[in-house]
């Protein structure tokens, strides 16, 4: 199933600069009868929209969890860094 990815009104066409990137210099491999099969893209193109995506997935997992943050540690239920921090000692 395809991913949603939404932007916020902050997120201007800068921001999707490198998915504009990879429509523009998009190659289309086509079959025997012309329809198109495959996509080739330039190599640093495939990195930078790798990069954007994966910093999409970071803001849509901070703005999911942004009410629970505001919330405050106890009722939020986190644990404190030295509950974590003596885990790491162990």
């Amino acid at each position: 199933m395809p991913t949603t990815i939404s932007l916020t009104k902050r997120e201007t066409a800068e921001s999707i600069q490198p998915v504009a990137e990879a429509i523009a210099s998009a190659r289309y491999m086509t079959n025997a009868e012309g329809n198109k099969t495959d996509i080739i893209l330039p190599l640093p193109i495939w990195e930078k929209l790798l990069v954007w995506l994966e910093e999409q997935d970071d803001r849509a997992l901070v703005r999911e969890m942004l009410p629970r943050l505001k919330m405050g540690q106890e009722k939020a239920g986190a644990l404190s860094w030295d509950q974590v921090s003596a885990q790491w000692d162990e």
